[in-house]
């Protein structure tokens, strides 16, 4: 197993550190979103929270990850420079600014690209024939001819702040994919998070490996509750503290509290991460009282001693019980607490008051005393699992999650720095069961609009003289003023010259154009202003701008998620993939007629199918296009829309032309097609009296007629009662009949049944209330 902590795998632990700067990046469930919302307008979630990873990435200082992140990719090239490699990477590191490095260094000035190698993002550095390419998993190293051309082929050259421009990158790669998941794979909230969790880890610094990404996601379900449930704040901090802990069993070769009674430096540091790890576990198991406030006061607490200074100028102390072995641990009696209080004896040696119990002095150094309160047994009660023995429970044991590996078995200590390490990096940088199709292809399309972007408050070089050309030329500059001053509403702070608003700054004039968008999530408007040419040239457009007091505007530098992105989503272009074909079926179904036996509502139920898998197809692209349509899938929806009101009628028109011609009608034949206005019913004559059997029998009959050919005589529904003045609604017997049938009752089939022939008269029974009111309406209707 490899060692994470080793100078061999500095990628794992740059890795590490990349993912513990950005582990609080937004998730859905901070930004407020439901799965009602979800499910309303998934496209518009997913284009509000790139939004919002934007705005956390890209903040000003001091809090800014774009910023941090540039400066430590820098640190990182600084450290692999070589001899012979030390003046084109100085030229670097001293002119990030492309701009600068060309006008000081002229034509010695190399030129630095970005590039992909080996799965990796990377930079590209050129001067003159040699070429220079470093990734932060592999080492600094030249390329031949050959490799040269084929890495410029796909390069974007990076014109302004190299390590600004590297680290934008790797946030478009996480955009991408973002663009890539398949929203009917995570239907839900929560492993919707997830995902984006594994999309925005910037893993292409890294190379990639489904295989690590698949343990990841396995291992992550392998946790603790407690852990696995704990939110990125908490696994921030018990990552940090992983780490903490894997750089002091490096640095001791393993030993603990066990081996430390002869070592008061290593007792105090032990004592101390293991305080913080009690104190952290026991917040996040929600166990003895402890909060997360709680916590935080103890680390600060305990890093105040070990390292012998105070820690954010907090004046944390360590005073004995005054009635028992122990401490109370916190900020002094004059403050407000929370503290804690560490009795080693007890159960739960660690537990959170609200009220401090009586105390002794401040000990200047506890773990001293401590260190010497142990005597012969070292080891303190009360402790709970080590995460070393959580970790034993898991499946990292053979299946490292670092990319270095050793060739010789590691020393036993070893391993345990690893798998700490490899714990600390799980927790931050989460893996996933499903791999989109599309990270294998990101970064081939630009997500944000960076031109004017940058994690430095100052435009660079090339930026500044880019930013001249928009200035507004001397002969409109001498009008006698910028125009009016606009003083409230959104554009205060502006002027307003010939209908065009006006940004000034230094004495010198913009034109800018707003534009409204609404925010499909939150419902509001969004008012956007850029700087442009002029008016008659908005395609040309500057940096934005933003205000930063009530009446001031400056440039705005912060990266912004492009709209004017052409094509389709991922899932947009898997509906429209489902809905082509749809389409094509419904295409060739509209070709078809009745098959073989098949009833007629049967025919009409497979064209009405068909017809609404049109419909749910058409939902899908509206569902997916919300943020970004093209004409293709407008053009869809409309074919699709036309095809299911053609598959309807055609089904409707199939279904009444068998229903007509059905040999063996029944009364829902004939409810349907009188719905549909295809036949009419009027009654035959009175009640005519008839002899059945050698009973008298009154006879009342209906004649069912095709509307559809010219009012011909269809079927007849003949309705039997026992007086001429019986109840109408009460008949002895009724039923339909067809028309080369009428005439013939038990008469004709005692006829046929004496000739031999079984033949027998078709009679559809007519038996129900509502069934009997279709042809008594028709009745009445013919009175009047």
């Amino acid at each position: 197993m490899s060692d994470l902590a080793t100078s061999a795998c500095a990628p794992g632990t740059q890795q590490l550190r990349i993912c513990q700067l950005l582990a609080l990046r937004p998730t859905l469930g901070s930004l407020g979103i439901s799965k009602a919302k979800l499910n309303e307008m998934p496209a518009g979630v997913l284009d509000y929270y790139v939004e919002q990873l934007i705005d956390f990435f890209c903040k000003p200082e001091p809090h800014s990850r774009w910023r941090h992140l540039a400066q430590l990719l820098a640190q990182q090239l600084r450290k692999s420079m070589h001899v012979e490699t030390q003046d084109i990477i100085k030229a670097v590191l001293d002119y990030p600014d492309s701009g600068e490095r060309s006008q000081v260094l002229g034509a010695q000035a190399p030129r630095v690209y970005r590039v992909r190698r080996q799965g990796c993002l990377a930079l590209g550095i050129v001067k003159g024939q040699t070429m220079l390419v470093y990734a932060l998993g592999q080492a600094l190293e030249p390329v031949d001819t050959a490799e040269k051309e084929q890495l410029l082929k796909g390069a974007e050259e990076l014109e302004d702040d190299v390590f600004e421009g590297w680290a934008l990158a790797a946030l478009d790669g996480a955009l991408q994919r973002i663009e890539a998941i398949d929203l009917d794979v995570f239907p839900g909230v929560e492993p919707l998070d997830r995902q984006l969790a594994w999309a925005t880890n910037l893993s292409d610094f890294f190379a990639s490996s489904t295989d690590k990404d698949l343990l990841r996601d396995e291992l992550e379900q392998q946790l603790p509750d407690w852990l696995r449930n704990a939110s990125s704040a908490d696994r921030l901090d018990y990552s940090k503290l992983l780490v903490a802990m894997a750089s002091l069993h490096r640095r001791y070769r393993g030993k603990g509290l066990d081996d430390s009674a002869e070592q008061p430096a290593l007792f105090s540091r032990c004592m101390a991460l293991q305080l913080r790890r009690i104190a952290l576990e026991s917040c996040l198991r929600g166990l003895a009282g402890i909060t997360q406030d709680g916590y935080q006061r103890l680390r600060a607490a305990v890093r105040t001693y070990a390292t012998d200074r105070h820690v954010n100028g907090l004046q944390m102390v360590f005073k004995p019980l005054r009635d028992e072995p122990g401490y109370l641990i916190g900020p002094s009696q004059s403050e407000a607490g929370p503290w804690l209080t560490y009795r080693p004896g007890n159960r739960e040696p660690l537990q959170q008051v609200t009220n401090a119990p009586e105390t002794m002095p401040t000990v200047a150094d506890p773990f001293s005393a401590l260190c010497k309160s142990c005597g012969e047994e070292p080891t303190m009660p009360g402790w709970t699992e080590s995460p070393l023995q959580t970790l034993a429970r898991l499946k990292q044991v053979g299946g490292n999650l670092d990319s270095c590996q050793t060739r010789s078995p590691p020393e036993e200590w070893r391993s345990e720095v690893s798998l700490l390490r490899n714990l600390a990096l799980l927790l931050v940088c989460r893996g996933t069961a499903y791999i989109s199709e599309g990270t294998a292809t990101h970064l081939k399309l630009k997500c944000m609009d960076a031109e004017w972007a940058g994690a430095c408050q100052s435009f660079s070089l090339r930026q500044r003289q880019r930013l001249e050309t928009f200035k507004r030329s001397a002969k409109v500059k001498r009008s006698p003023s910028l125009g009016v001053r606009i003083l409230e509403g959104i554009h205060r702070g502006l002027h307003l010259l010939n209908n065009l608003l006006i940004f000034n700054k230094d004495e010198n004039s913009f034109n800018v154009f707003s534009k409204n968008r609404l925010n499909v999530v939150l419902n509001l408007n969004v008012v956007e202003y850029r700087v442009c040419k002029d008016s008659d040239n908005s395609v040309c457009t500057g940096p934005y701008i933003k205000r930063t007091q009530a009446h001031d505007w400056d440039f705005d530098r912060a990266p912004r998620r492009r709209r004017d992105a052409q094509g389709l989503s991922v899932n947009a272009e898997k509906a429209m993939k489902r809905a082509s074909s749809l389409s094509a079926e419904a295409t060739a179904l509209l070709t078809e007629r009745a098959r073989p036996n098949e009833l007629p509502v049967e025919v009409e139920e497979r064209f009405e199918r068909e017809a609404r898998a049109l419909e749910v197809a058409i939902a899908a692209i509206e569902r997916y296009t919300t943020v970004r349509s093209t004409v293709q899938s407008s053009d869809m929806i409309a074919l699709l829309s036309r095809q299911a009101g053609e598959l309807r009628a055609l089904g409707r028109t199939l279904r009444i032309r068998q229903s007509l011609a059905n040999p063996v009608p029944t009364m829902g034949d004939v409810m349907y097609l009188l719905a549909q206005g295809a036949i009419g019913i009027k009654p035959v004559n009175g009640r005519v009296e008839e002899i059945i059997d050698g009973t008298k029998d009154y006879l009342q009959e209906y004649e069912v007629q095709d509307l559809t050919g010219h009012a011909r005589s269809l079927w007849y529904a003949h309705f039997h009662y026992s007086t001429p003045d019986a109840d109408k609604t009460r008949p002895t017997k009724a039923h339909l009949k067809t028309w080369a049938q009428r005439r013939m009752g038990r008469e004709f089939e005692r006829t046929e049944a004496l000739a031999g022939r079984n033949t027998r008269i078709y009679r559809a029974p007519i038996s129900t209330d509502s069934e009997f009111q279709v042809f008594l309406q028709a009745s009445t209707s013919e009175k009047h």
